[in-house]
């Protein structure tokens, strides 16, 4: 019959052409009668689908998945905050290069890595402002935390742990005001690149 045909019609499809008893398929198509498409990219034609390696999709496996391979991917985060340290207030605190500023903002730095220090992606302090009423302390505590889809809710778990953690501390020789003590503002920053 095979002869037969050959003389008589072409069965293949997609443009093929009956050569030598069988079908000639041209790009893009296979099979006995050039009517399977050709799989792209690696894939193999296994039950009349294409299965397609782990990167690709598509019917013939042409198109490349929207895949971001994430690897030490961190984002930075700000929590602001305010407090109130039971110090007289002196006017060169006002003055951030002033050797009063300078010291106090040691003193504060020094005792928030002692009370924040354990807390999971503490990267430490920056002070914002210093006012009146005792030292009032507009401060950010900057931390980092993993990039995935719970940074947001990990950022503000860690504002609400940083909070509780100033609001218990008792060492007196740097009184922090527990009323006083509150959460602003939680930011998080875009992605960097780990280390």
């Amino acid at each position: 019959m095979t002869s037969q045909l050959s003389m008589t019609t072409n069965p293949c499809l997609n443009g093929g052409t009956w050569q030598d008893g069988k079908c000639k398929c041209p790009g893009g198509f296979q099979g006995d009668f050039c009517n399977d498409p050709t799989c792209k990219n690696g894939g193999t034609w296994v039950n009349g689908l294409c299965l397609c390696p782990p990167t690709f999709q598509g019917d013939t496996c042409e198109d490349l998945k929207n895949i971001v391979e994430v690897k030490n991917v961190t984002m930075n985060a700000t929590v602001e905050m305010t407090t109130k340290v039971d110090v007289t207030f002196s006017e060169d605190l006002k003055d951030p290069n002033s050797e009063a500023y300078r010291e106090f903002e040691s003193k504060f730095q020094n005792k928030t890595r002692q009370i924040y220090g354990h807390i999971e992606g503490y990267r430490g302090v920056e002070i914002k402002n210093l006012s009146q009423g005792s030292i009032v302390v507009d401060y950010e505590v900057l931390l980092e935390v993993t990039a995935n889809s719970e940074a947001n809710e990990v950022v503000e778990n860690i504002s609400k742990i940083l909070a509780t953690a100033l609001k218990n501390y008792s060492d007196c020789s740097f009184c922090f005001n527990a009323s006083a003590t509150q959460v602003k503002n939680v930011t998080v920053h875009d992605v960097e690149e780990g280390k």
